[in-house]
């Protein structure tokens, strides 16, 4: 019995400190902002840049490349503080001349994210007001990226788009990333050298075997929460 509940002890705090290695940090970051694109006049933000041949590129034919450098705003109006810009290929992607598949960058270039960056791909449907699209990746304070970006049609007026643009990003980051600070790196070597250590020594101070239990599980969730 008690030699059973000795060994029941030990995988439970090794259990509980594989979890605790295997943990990661989360963050969730959700920003609102406005994106303004200008297709025509001298604030022209987008061009067309390459398409089929004997045919007019435009918004409507497929095939046509466009590059585009469009500005974020904290505000609807373009007179609100600037938060970053848009810099994209987008192409016409259906036949109908419908769809538009989009790569695109978010470059943060005021404020606490300044320097960093968003990716994010997927379709544009020009049947729609709302349009989502995937994060697939980040820079600097967006590492580790994933999540999704909705862009909604606030007013298109000769030309002049403006939308608002939701981020919802979700960050997943290792334990064992260098760049953070105050998260406690374990080495699998020394795990398995001070599990057995732990234990040696707990079963030397605690005859009864019920006391060794209660003991490893009461360490076995200090260090859970600690880690986490």
């Amino acid at each position: 019995m008690a030699k059973g509940l000795a060994i029941a002890s030990l995988q439970i705090l090794s259990v509980l400190l594989l979890a605790s290695l295997g943990q990661s940090k989360t963050l969730f970051t959700n920003l609102t902002m406005y994106l303004h694109e200008f297709q025509s006049g001298d604030a022209q933000s987008i061009f067309p840049v390459a398409g089929l041949p004997n045919v007019t590129w435009g918004f409507g034919q497929f095939g046509t490349v466009f590059v585009d450098d469009n500005i974020f705003t904290q505000g609807v109006s373009i007179e609100s503080a600037l938060v970053g810009r848009s810099q994209a290929i987008p192409v016409v992607a259906s036949l109908d001349g419908n769809n538009t598949a989009l790569a695109a960058t978010i470059l943060f270039t005021n404020g606490k994210y300044k320097g960093s960056t968003v990716e994010f791909k997927g379709i544009a449907l020009r049947s729609v007001d709302a349009n989502e699209f995937a994060i697939i990746g980040g820079t600097k304070q967006f590492r580790y990226a994933t999540g999704y970006i909705i862009f909604e049609l606030v007013s298109a007026v000769g030309g002049y788009i403006i939308s608002r643009v939701d981020l919802y990003i979700r960050q997943d980051i290792p334990d064992d990333y260098p760049g953070q600070d105050g998260i406690e790196i374990f080495s699998l070597q020394n795990f398995s050298i001070h599990t057995f250590h732990l234990y040696y020594l707990i079963d030397r101070a605690y005859a009864n075997p019920t006391e060794r239990l209660r003991i490893l599980l009461r360490l076995g969730g200090g260090i859970k929460q600690e880690s986490g």
